[in-house]
C-alpha cells in the first residue's frame, strides 16, 4: 500500500530536515562524512517509516556492501545489501517495490527515473514502461505529407 508519508519522501525525501536532526556519520562515501542531502535522506527514510527502523545499524554492520551497491552504476538492478532485497519482495510485502524506490531516492537521487520505470513494470506491467516504436515513413504518409 502506498500512503502519503511515501509520496513525500518520494518528492521530497530529506529537503526539510536541518542538519541539526541528523546523527553524525563516519561514512567518506557519504557526503563525504559531512550531514549532506544523502544522508538527511537516509535519516528522514529511517525516521519516517518503521521499515526503515534499522537502517543506520544496517549500514554500519555491513558498511563495504553498501558502499559497493551505492557506486554502482546501476543500483537499481542490483541487489541491496543487509538482507533489504529479501523484505522487498512484493511476496513478503506489497510495499516492497515502493520502499525499493524509496531506498534508490534516498541513496542515488540519480538513478530515480531509471528506478521509477522499473517499478512502474513491476507494479503495472512492461507494458507501461516499454518505449514506443515510431515508424516514421507510416507517420509521414498518414499525416498526408506532400499532398498540400
Amino acid at each position: 500500500t502506498i500512503n502519503s508519508t511515501m509520496f513525500d519522501l518520494l518528492f521530497k525525501a530529506g529537503i526539510s530536515l536541518d542538519k541539526s536532526e541528523c546523527p553524525k556519520h563516519k561514512y567518506e562515501w557519504i557526503d563525504k562524512k559531512q550531514i549532506g542531502p544523502t544522508w538527511k535522506n537516509i535519516c528522514m527514510l529511517q525516521r519516517s517509516l518503521s521499515f526503515f527502523s534499522d537502517l543506520h545499524n544496517k549500514i554500519r554492520n555491513a558498511e563495504a556492501e553498501w558502499k559497493k551497491w551505492y557506486e554502482t552504476l546501476n543500483p537499481e538492478e542490483n541487489e541491496i545489501p543487509s538482507g533489504f532485497e529479501e523484505r522487498l519482495d512484493p511476496n513478503s510485502d506489497p510495499s516492497g517495490p515502493m520502499y525499493r524506490l524509496l531506498l534508490i531516492r534516498a541513496f542515488r537521487p540519480d538513478r530515480v527515473c531509471r528506478a521509477a520505470d522499473i517499478f512502474v513494470g513491476m507494479t503495472l506491467g512492461k507494458k507501461y514502461v516499454k518505449p514506443l516504436i515510431c515508424n516514421v515513413t507510416k507517420t509521414y504518409n498518414a499525416v498526408g505529407a506532400g499532398k498540400w
